[in-house]
Order: structure tokens, then sequence, then C-alpha cells
């Protein structure tokens, strides 16, 4: 089980240290000087429409199976209003790199809502079911209608003890 998890994390380390590394490589080498800032700021605005579009496989399985039951509204409206925030900003500092993506954000992150409206069942809830337990039967059990097993194991070596253990019958006090 671990070995998975140190496995995963290696190559998530690997991907994102690596990935990042080889960018900068790539761009500082390959690109002119006065072109880096747009060719960076197209490759995060590409890794911002990823993040955004992850949801699009969530969203088909909700609509195939006509249940929400694998996307949260909460996550949904905070990718929303994430997108709104970060168009905004984009806007005021007027960088087209942070505002155009998070119009696509706020798209999918509104259909998201929206279709988690239309599939929403008001009567289902992730909450157990509570009930009056008054008039249903018990598995209440008696203590004394326990029986207690004693049992020698000639494996267990003691030098406390000499001979097999006997553990007193509650029943007969």
């Amino acid at each position: 089980m671990y070995t998975c998890q140190i496995s995963t994390l290696k190559l998530i380390v690997i991907c994102n240290i690596g990935g990042l590394g080889l960018l900068i490589l790539l761009v500082n080498l390959l690109v002119p000087k006065q072109h880096r800032v747009s060719t960076i700021g197209w490759v995060c605005a590409a890794y911002s429409l990823a993040v955004f579009a992850a949801p699009l496989s969530v969203m088909r399985k909700v609509i195939r199976t006509k249940s929400v039951e694998y996307m949260p509204f909460l996550l949904s409206l905070s990718l929303t209003l994430n997108a709104v925030m970060w168009f905004f900003y984009g806007l005021l500092i007027k960088d087209k790199f942070i505002a155009m993506p998070n119009i696509l954000g706020f798209l999918f992150g509104v259909a998201q809502m929206i279709l988690y409206m239309m599939y929403h069942d008001p009567k289902k809830t992730d909450l157990p079911n509570l009930t009056s337990t008054e008039n249903q039967p018990t598995n209440k059990t008696n203590v004394n209608d326990v029986p207690i097993v004693a049992l020698e194991l000639p494996d267990v070596i003691s030098n406390n003890v000499e001979g097999p253990v006997k553990i007193p019958n509650s029943s007969t006090s």
C-alpha cells in the first residue's frame, strides 16, 4: 500500500519539477527574449483550461447516470467563484492570459451547477435514514447467556502460571 503511494508521490514530483524545469529550459533556449512572456502565458493558459476541463468526464457521467453522486455541488461552486475572481483580476491588470481561460472556467462551473440542479434528488441524501427504534426488535444479549470458554494452549510458556488457566464461570456466582 505504501509503495503505491510513494511511487505516486515520486511520479508527481518528477512530473511537476521535471516538467517545470524542462519548460523553463526550453523557453530560455528556444524562444527569443521578446516572446518569452507570451509563450509562458499561453502554456499557463493551456494548463488553466486543462484544470477547468477536467470535470467534463464527471459531467458526462452525471448525464448518463442521471445522478450527481460523483459531482459535489460545493466543488462546482468553488470552481465557478475561483474562475470569476481570477477573471476580474486578469481584467483589472489587463492580462489576457489570466482573464481568457477563466471565462471558460466560469462557463464550465455554471454548467456543472446547472447539471447539479437538474439531476439532484432532494429526497436522496448522503445522511443515514434515522428512524425511531421504540417498536423495533433489539439484539440485546444477556451476559449470563454467553458461554465462557477456556482454552489450553500447549505452545504458550509462562513462568508465572502453572498448568492451564481457569476462568470462573460468571453464571455460577
